[in-house]
């Protein structure tokens, strides 16, 4: 069963940014701001990529986006 998910974030194809840092970036302000907890499921890439009406591909770019992002955060502290 698939784990309910909401995703409040507008994508705008045309900021110049691109998807994935935007899918990315929208996911660690989440976190952030206390709506995603540490050790919270994220959606599959199917999933995320239906809801978001884009490519998984995209998806599967922005979650490595993260990932990249959490190796930086941990090497520095």
């Amino acid at each position: 069963m698939p784990r309910p998910w909401s995703f409040p974030v507008a994508l705008d194809p045309a900021s110049g940014e691109p998807l994935t840092l935007q899918i990315s970036r929208a996911v660690t302000a989440d976190i952030r701001r206390g709506r995603l907890k540490a050790g919270a499921l994220l959606p599959g890439s199917r999933t995320l990529a239906a809801t978001l009406g884009v490519h998984r591909n995209t998806v599967l770019a922005a979650y490595r986006e993260l990932e990249d992002e959490i190796r930086k955060a941990l090497k520095e502290h």
